[in-house]
């Protein structure tokens, strides 16, 4: 296995010249596992069946075996929808403290939109598809545009809702599917 920061060049390296991806998207811990003799493993819930499809193509490719190795680079998306790391738990041997409250972590779709809303591509294509609430919200910066226009397409008042709001998540899906057309389309 790779050192991380060669990994990181060689997988930017691999983007930059228009290789294949095999998954781009959010994804959410469901677990670990390390023991003896399964080794360590991480489990990963995607956001739908559909999200699965690349994997089923890379062990279709194989025999129908799986064992590819994947590159991938990570980051956490926090509560306050930035990216970054928690902080880790205190030791058994350090104070605790006063105890912090609980927040529901955000959920597949909510992540969706933060990355997608900070990507260029997507903000572009939010103010083609869409000039008439693209224009309605002033803001200089096109990251907190992209949110409003998301936020009025889905009709709740913040990304964390959509993934409890029946309606919006199936906003949410038809926003998704457009998006992922149009970037089909600009693939030659």
């Amino acid at each position: 296995m790779s050192h991380e920061g060669d990994i990181f060049l060689r997988i930017s390296a691999a983007i930059g010249s228009g290789r294949s991806l095999v998954f781009i998207g959010e994804m959410q811990l469901a677990g670990w596992q390390d023991s003896h003799n399964g080794g360590s493993k991480v489990t990963l819930w995607l956001p739908d069946a559909e999200a699965l499809e690349c994997f089923r193509d890379l062990t279709a490719r194989k025999g129908k075996m799986a064992g590819q190795r994947l590159a991938v680079v990570m980051m956490e998306v926090l509560d306050d929808e930035s990216f970054g790391s928690t902080p880790a738990a205190p030791k058994a041997s350090e104070p605790v403290g006063r105890a912090q409250p609980v927040v529901e972590p955000s959920g597949p779709a909510c992540a969706w939109l933060v990355i997608r809303c900070r990507e260029p591509v997507f903000q572009t294509w939010l103010a083609h598809i869409y000039p008439a609430l693209w224009l309605k919200h002033d803001f200089q910066n096109a990251e907190p545009r992209a949110r409003k226009v998301v936020l009025d397409l889905l009709q709740v008042n913040s990304r964390k809702d959509v993934d409890g709001d029946e309606l919006a998540l199936r906003r949410f899906n038809h926003l998704r599917v457009a998006y992922a057309k149009h970037l089909e389309s600009r693939v030659v």
